[in-house]
């Protein structure tokens, strides 16, 4: 295709129905490239849409190359240009700020609070049916700065050393840490959610100029690293839920380590409703199974089915019922069984609250030595199946409820072969932990 017969019509918007951003910005470019992004809202895409145009009709510079400043004053135009039809022909990026900043007056809601802001911010992730904790989280973000500034305060008001001062834990800070030690990963959540809010608010028109620019840093946050347990520490654990309430630990230990639900899907902190054996699937032959995952179960609001491993099933058989909860304790409770579940197969734990249950558990604790890593039966669980279904990221990521780019860069090569044994070996021998004989091996 020739670019001098590209049109704008060959950008469209259109709406899918599954996962979190539903609006899909999809077309080809002047010479040839295709072009595939997913957004939140329409709003949001048809930004995104006029932003391209714009760029392809200026003939404009790619503004990577420019310094922060640069960058900025190109963003700041960009804006404004969008807004207006009186930019003429063939500018090039240069032109089109110099242009933009003495004929363009910005055209904004300066009136707008961060109330207001915060409000409209709350209703467009609600109606995208976000996760109830995540529209949570986002909307502490807008009663956090109402609390440093005023909830009547303009959001087109707010400037970078605002910005700064907010996010700071030093003596000046204005935000709700001053004076707190907060761990790299807070900070760098506390940075990425206002990040949010100023991009939202930019994009429908608040401010011009986003406030937190790349000159406002936080601590990096140092890769993850992902822990799995090894084939004798999931027999250890099943080994120690014999004697400790078993019609619970045993179906709870199965579902994560072999089924790789989530704690929260199984008891949740807050008593939010969880797995229950309302929600298990008997397949027509009676003997595959399959667990139903939705609503606040869930980390996400999607309902998922996840297909139990043979060897899963054979763990919760003996334990099913017809109604209740997987974990009928409340989470107080269940973190006691838990924690000694752990310590009685050799990870150290607080036995603080487990000494209610087991009047022994310190001088067993004594003597442990492992230290147990969160979510590492679900890390477990993820990682051997993406190694059963021969890494594909996208059969792996649907049964896990995540996304196919996370799932394979952090699950990726875990399980590695031995000159004893090949990883299909290692994976056979993982699914073979059942009851019986196969633990005592």
């Amino acid at each position: 295709m020739k670019a001098e017969n590209w049109t704008q019509d060959r950008l469209k918007i259109e709406y899918v129905e599954t996962g979190k951003l539903n609006y899909l910005l999809i077309g080809t470019l002047p010479h040839g490239e295709r072009i595939r992004k997913k957004f939140l809202t329409k709003e949001l895409a048809k930004v995104a849409k006029q932003k391209i145009i714009t760029d392809l009709g200026n003939s404009i510079e790619r503004y990577t190359d420019l310094t922060l400043d640069q960058e900025e004053e190109y963003k700041l135009a960009q804006t404004l240009i969008e807004k207006s039809d009186r930019l003429p022909e063939g500018f090039t990026i240069i032109q089109a700020v110099e242009f933009a900043k003495l004929n363009f007056q910005p055209d904004v809601a300066v009136g707008v609070t961060i109330k207001q802001a915060t409000d409209k911010w709350v209703d467009i992730l609600e109606d995208a049916n976000r996760a109830k904790k995540y529209v949570n989280d986002m909307k502490a973000v807008g009663t956090w700065l109402g609390e440093a500034f005023g909830h009547d305060y303009p959001v087109a008001s707010i400037n970078t050393e605002d910005v700064r001062n907010f996010l700071s834990v030093g003596p000046n800070a204005t935000g709700p840490w001053k004076g707190k030690v907060l761990a790299p990963i807070t900070r760098f959540n506390h940075r990425h959610r206002l990040s949010l809010f100023f991009n939202f608010c930019r994009e429908l028109g608040y401010i011009i100029k986003k406030p937190l620019n790349k000159t406002i840093k936080v601590p990096e946050i140092p890769q993850k690293k992902i822990e799995i347990l090894s084939h004798d520490e999931v027999a250890d654990l099943f080994k120690a839920c014999e004697n400790i309430r078993p019609e619970i630990t045993i179906p709870y230990f199965a579902l994560a380590i072999f089924g790789g639900l989530r704690p929260q899907e199984l008891c949740h902190p807050e008593g939010k409703q969880v797995v229950q054996w309302d929600n298990f699937i008997i397949r027509p032959n009676g003997k595959d199974c399959a667990v139903e995952v939705e609503g606040e179960a869930g980390k996400t609001v999607e309902r998922r089915i996840v297909d139990l491993p043979e060897n899963c099933i054979k763990w919760i058989r003996p334990y099913l019922k017809e109604h209740g909860p997987v974990v009928p304790l409340c989470y107080e409770d269940w973190r006691v069984l838990f924690d000694c579940v752990r310590c009685h197969a050799g990870f150290s734990i607080n036995t603080q609250e487990a000494s209610r249950f087991d009047k022994n558990i310190k001088e067993v604790n004594d003597k442990n030595t492992k230290s147990w890593v969160q979510d590492v039966c679900r890390h477990t669980a993820l990682t051997y199946y993406f190694e059963r279904v021969r890494k594909n990221k996208f059969i792996a990521a649907d049964w896990a409820g995540n996304r196919p780019e996370v799932y394979k860069s952090h699950y990726n090569s875990k399980v590695k072969g031995t000159l004893e044994q090949t990883t299909e070996e290692i994976v056979a021998d993982f699914y073979a932990i059942e009851p019986g004989p196969s633990l005592a091996a």
